[in-house]
């Protein structure tokens, strides 16, 4: 018999893929959590700088009505104090009435002094939120009133309550 040779090559190749993964499928919805929480984080972060702007817009509309009010007085308490160093003038007042009037002026020109520092100050707080200085302070004409819900309206944010404090047994 002849010498016969049978050489065979084989090559192969073995892949494994799991089916069930249970790490990666946890990695997933940790991944999830962690999207869902950034995304609750950035709402907050965002009501969190609606609220500082308008306190600092609010700030700034109060010291500015403040300070009207401070130029009022300063005014008044000027005529005061002219009105009493004319009677002591006169002879129809006293020395006492016309140093207290003086006095008062003093005082109302400080509180003056002060209101207006304050209007700085809130101006410049609003302007390091906006990034620049407001050129001019928005606000609602003296007769405006918020517009009355719709009664349709009513009735869904009844029914949104309603539903809120059933949900909480209430």
């Amino acid at each position: 018999p002849e010498d016969v040779a049978q050489g065979s090559l084989q090559r192969a190749l073995q892949l494994r893929q799991p089916l069930y993964n249970a790490e990666a499928i946890g990695r997933f919805k940790l991944g999830r959590v962690q999207a869902d929480y950034a995304r609750a984080v950035f709402g907050q972060a965002e009501l969190d700088l609606v609220t500082r702007l308008l306190e600092a817009y609010l700030n700034l509309a109060l010291a500015h009505d403040v300070l009207e009010l401070a130029n009022a007085q300063v005014t008044a308490y000027d005529e005061q104090a002219r009105r009493a160093r004319a009677f002591q003038a006169r002879g129809e007042g006293t020395l006492t009435e016309a140093g207290e009037a003086q006095a008062l002026a003093a005082l109302g020109r400080a509180e003056a002094l002060d209101a207006a520092d304050k209007l700085t100050t809130a101006r410049d707080a609003l302007a390091a939120l906006i990034g620049q200085l407001p050129s001019a302070l928005p606000i609602l004409p003296e007769k405006w009133q918020l517009p009355p819900l719709e009664p349709a309206e009513r009735v869904r944010l009844r029914q949104i309550g309603d539903h809120d404090a059933v949900g909480r047994g209430l």
